[in-house]
Formats: C-alpha cells, sequence, structure tokens
C-alpha cells in the first residue's frame, strides 16, 4: 500500500497558487463576458438606424453633405451619370464610397427608402468592422497571450462606445470607410512587422546577439539589394485603395 506523500509548507503554497490562478481565470472570464454584453448592445443600438419607422429613415445621423453624395449614387443607379440633379455634372464626391452606395441604390430598384437602409446595414458592417480591426490590433500589440481578449474586448468597447466616432460612421460621407480602410492596414502592417520580428530583424539589435541567429551572422551578405528597393518603395495596394476614398 502507498503511502500519501506528507504535505509540506512548499506544496502549500503551490495549491495556494494554483487556487489563486483558477479564480483569476474565472474572473477574467466574467469580465469578458461583461464586455462583450456590452458590444452586443451598441451593436445592436445602431442597427435599430436600419430598422427605424419609415418617416425617421432620412433623419440624423446622415448629415447635409452626406445626402450630397447619395443623391450622385443615386443618380448613377438611375443611369444619369455623375449628377447631382440628373443633369448637372459634378465631382465633389467621394469615387468609392459613392460607387458602392450606387450599387445599393441600383438594388433597391428605385426605392429609396429601401435603399437607405441598405445604406445604414453597410454603414454599420463598417462600424462593427472597424471596432473588430481595432481590437484586434490591440490584442496583438502586447507579446504575452495573458489578457489578450480582454485587452480586444475592451479596445473595441471604447470604439464603438464613442460618440464623436460613431457620427462619423453613420453621416453619410466617407469617413467611417475610410477608418476601416485605415485600420485594415494599421492591422496588415502589424502583422507583417510581426513575422519579420520572428525572422531575421530580431538578430540586427545592438549589442546582443539571441539564440539561433549564428547563421544569420555568418551568413554573406544578400545579393542585389537595389531591386529590392525599388520594389519597397512602390505604393502599397492598400495605400492606393485609401487615397481613392479620399479623392
Amino acid at each position: 500500500m502507498a503511502l500519501a506523500k506528507p504535505r509540506t509548507f512548499s506544496t502549500r503554497l503551490e495549491a495556494i497558487g494554483r487556487s489563486a490562478g483558477l479564480r483569476r481565470g474565472s474572473a477574467m472570464s466574467g469580465l469578458d463576458g461583461w464586455l462583450a454584453g456590452a458590444i452586443a448592445i451598441l451593436a445592436a443600438a445602431a442597427l435599430t438606424l436600419a430598422l427605424r419607422p419609415d418617416a425617421t429613415v432620412f433623419m440624423k445621423p446622415f448629415s447635409e453633405d452626406g445626402y450630397y453624395s447619395l443623391a450622385v449614387a443615386r443618380s448613377i443607379a438611375a443611369g444619369h451619370g455623375m449628377t447631382i440633379d440628373g443633369v448637372t455634372l459634378t465631382n465633389g464626391i467621394q469615387p468609392l464610397l459613392t460607387v458602392i452606395q450606387a450599387g445599393l441604390f441600383w438594388i433597391a430598384g428605385g426605392h429609396d427608402l429601401i435603399a437607405l437602409r441598405l445604406v445604414l446595414l453597410l454603414y454599420w458592417l463598417l462600424y462593427l468592422g472597424t471596432g473588430a480591426l481595432i481590437g484586434w490590433i490591440a490584442a496583438e500589440a502586447l507579446p504575452d497571450a495573458e489578457g489578450r481578449r480582454t485587452r480586444a474586448l475592451a479596445t473595441a468597447l471604447l470604439y464603438l462606445g464613442a460618440s464623436y466616432l460613431f457620427l462619423h460612421h453613420f453621416n453619410g460621407l466617407e469617413t467611417g470607410l475610410l477608418m476601416f480602410l485605415l485600420a485594415a492596414a494599421w492591422r496588415y502592417r502589424q502583422a507583417g512587422a510581426a513575422e519579420s520580428w520572428t525572422g531575421t530583424h530580431r538578430c540586427q539589435l545592438p549589442g546582443r546577439l539571441p539564440r539561433g541567429c549564428g547563421a544569420v551572422a555568418l551568413a554573406p551578405p544578400e545579393p542585389h539589394p537595389r531591386p529590392r528597393a525599388r520594389r519597397a518603395a512602390r505604393p502599397h495596394g492598400a495605400s492606393r485603395l485609401i487615397a481613392l476614398v479620399g479623392l
């Protein structure tokens, strides 16, 4: 018959540490649940803009400048070209968002109320997508995995709960699409930086040579660096797309 292992002071400390870790993990899960619930409430509240009664769909947060872009989108969908009233040509719009909205007016088949509801639904998706991207960026901002979900949820909640940003997403202008593309470009750049950090760039830190960098340090210099520099200097597709929104 095996004898039970005597409990020592160190084993008691280990047991206390394990129980404290379990309590901390459950508390963190509870906090994440509250954050996720608050985000769900904000998302549902924003969605009601597209579900408003017919008499209030045209009201705020649409802005006067936003209606200019919407009028041009409706004209394009009707086959009148880039005009404000079907006759007068204009270029005072942001082309990317206006063309997307023109597609929604075309889907609505001439029903302005349905078209505006579809436009508000598009803004809602961009609003949630930007919040998700900002949360993702915050989650990956630190190398440690502890608290990553909490960072993502808290940051997304702060973004979605900011009234100023909310109005910019639903004002009828290109600002919501622009913020979404900026967040996507930021996340794309962050992911590229993370990949390079795990590669040779971490071996170029001054005053230290991390483990596994001996082969990199002894490797001959890479030939023909100039073509690579020229390729890196070319504008990225995301930059061109963001510039198109702001034209």
